[in-house]
């Protein structure tokens, strides 16, 4: 605010919150309008000119704020009660806002700038919280045998509304089941196992293993098998140390003299398992004593893998 004058005179101010020598004293002004007096003096003639100057109340802003529902939500919120303030501007963390309802806002630190159309501003700091992600593990093995029985399991730290357990296969896709403290698998092949489960109401979290199955396949046979019928280790007959399928083209057991006392061709152990020598050659119990097996195995890329090795025989 100035005023000028072609004529130079004698000037003094009057008025509410005026000194003598013009100064306006913030501390002195009221809220609402202020009267200020000029008076400046020309010869014997005093000149008035009077002005308001209006002051407006403190802008105050009510506003609440609204935390993260979830560890993996960003669902904050900051409002503000504009009911009795009319605002032109809202300025969070230095972005412009037209709306003072303001959501999705992530976890954080926030300070905000609010002015209303008079150009009064009012400023503060808020914090958007977000709960922390709880501690979900799935128990279990993770590098399996085909056709072994395995179980899986969660000890959560927070308190679960409910939960499913679901295997990604590679062919397909499995809903174990509903509410199971454990589940148990007889892997076939590669599989992913997750676990879904509902808390808080309203949250959600999903936990996954990944599961892989053991592929370096060995034969074994027993070295020793007793057929005396007592339905422990009667059988003499080649597994895989995996339990996968193994195509076998030929089983042959030998007696000392050279004789074949057995013969098996064509099957698949750990799948289509054949009975296996049960200790009889040509129809009478063989002889105890130690006896030569012969293996020829197919391989994937159809290669033949051949090896042997001698059981002995105990009644």
């Amino acid at each position: 605010m100035g005023y000028y004058a072609d004529t130079i005179g004698l000037v003094h101010w009057k008025g509410d919150a005026v000194d003598s020598t013009g100064i306006i004293y913030k501390d002195l002004l009221s809220v609402g309008d202020n009267h200020i007096r000029l008076e400046y003096v020309i010869g014997d003639c005093v000149y008035p000119v009077d002005t308001m100057l209006t002051v407006f109340p403190p802008l105050e802003v009510e506003y609440s704020v609204t935390d993260n529902s979830c560890y993996n939500t960003q669902d904050g919120q900051f409002i503000i009660d504009f009911s009795n303030v009319e605002l032109a501007s809202l300025m969070i963390n230095g972005t412009l806002y037209d709306s003072m309802y303001i959501t999705g806002l992530p976890g954080g630190d926030y300070h905000f700038v609010a002015t209303d159309i008079n150009g009064c501003t009012f400023e503060d700091d808020f914090m958007i919280n977000t709960p922390p992600d709880p501690d979900l593990d799935i128990y279990g093995e993770d590098f399996v045998k085909f056709n072994t029985s395995y179980q899986y399991y969660i000890e959560p730290d927070i308190d679960i509304a409910y939960k499913r357990w679901i295997k990604y296969g590679r062919m397909d896709t499995v809903v174990l089941c509903e509410n199971c403290d454990t589940v148990t698998i007889v892997p076939e092949d590669d599989f992913i196992l997750c676990v879904e489960v509902q808390y808080d109401s309203v949250c959600t979290k999903v936990e996954c293993l990944e599961v892989r199955m053991d592929r370096e396949s060995k034969i074994y046979a027993p070295n020793i098998f007793t057929p005396n019928s007592d339905g422990i280790n009667d059988v003499f007959n080649i597994t895989s140390s995996n339990g996968l399928p193994v195509n076998v083209k030929t089983l042959k057991i030998f007696n000392r003299w050279g004789d074949l006392v057995y013969r098996a061709d064509n099957f698949i152990v750990g799948a289509t398992v054949k009975s296996g020598w049960d200790g009889r050659y040509n129809g009478e119990l063989a002889t105890t004593g130690v006896y030569v097996y012969y293996v020829e195995i197919v391989e994937e890329n159809g290669d033949i893998t051949k090896f042997y090795g001698d059981v002995t025989l105990i009644r």
